[in-house]
């Protein structure tokens, strides 16, 4: 999926400031998602024709094009996309939780005293919570699950790394791929509080993006936190490899 980001002008016309490549599932690892069997050559001209007709299509709001970003690039895209004018930044690595326990029991017995307390109150007070429902695989509306998204994008967004909101059409062709879940909370009512989307390739779990409200408006303390031990459970209960966690906080997902 792939959007134009728009940036006002002093004159308060809008113009194609940014456009971002999103790699659907199961390419969520990277930043650029190529067809099996591609090599180098074919990979960098791929890249060069993308990059052409995001030019050709932003010419009429702004001549000189775009700026086009690429997100999560690990050494073999870098390859494949042109670097020589552009910045980079380089990115904490995705961090990856083995799976070693045959169950949920073992997996917390592994924990140390303090945090092992820690994860079992905090499932105790969210499934105490009558007014609270979670559904480990259960369904959403795109509409929903892009704006919860993009309060969180909003609320962690860097001054110094624009990165676009992910579009409506991101998750609803997440919804249609085999291996999508998504973990929901939903309030007495069935509004949804917060939601998490993971992808299951069949070898390791992949959590893809998490979303929640505001304080003001229904945020619920400690969902961030229970859907990291939901989701070591579900690597636990499939039998998976790896439960890949994703960059950033890795002071909360190095605990787990």
């Amino acid at each position: 999926a792939g959007r134009r980001w728009g940036f006002p002008t002093r004159g308060g016309a809008r113009v194609a400031g940014l456009t971002a490549g999103v790699p659907p599932p199961p390419a969520t690892a990277g930043g650029v998602a190529s067809a099996a069997g591609t090599d180098r050559h074919d990979r960098r001209e791929a890249v060069r024709v993308f990059e052409r007709a995001v030019r050709l299509r932003a010419r009429p709001v702004r001549p000189a094009g775009p700026l086009i970003g690429y997100q999560g690039l690990y050494e073999d895209d870098l390859r494949a996309v042109p670097t020589g004018r552009r910045i980079t930044f380089r990115l904490n690595p995705q961090l990856a939780l083995t799976n070693e326990w045959p169950d949920l029991p073992s997996y917390l017995g592994s924990l140390t005293n303090k945090f092992r307390r820690h994860v079992r109150k905090l499932r105790e007070t969210v499934d105490a919570d009558r007014t609270l429902r979670v559904d480990t695989d259960g369904a959403v509306d795109p509409v929903e699950a892009c704006w919860l998204a993009e309060v969180v994008r909003r609320r962690y967004a860097s001054r110094w790394l624009p990165s676009p909101p992910l579009p409506t059409c991101y998750f609803a062709g997440m919804a249609r791929l085999p291996g999508t879940r998504f973990m929901t909370y939903r309030d007495g009512r069935g509004r949804l509080v917060a939601c998490g989307t993971m992808y299951d390739d069949g070898r390791d779990l992949t959590f893809v993006c998490w979303g929640g409200r505001d304080t003001a408006d229904g945020r619920r303390a400690g969902v961030y936190f229970d859907q990291y031990l939901r989701s070591v459970e579900i690597m636990i209960e499939l039998g998976r490899r790896r439960l890949l966690m994703g960059r950033g906080m890795e002071q909360v997902k190095g605990r787990y």
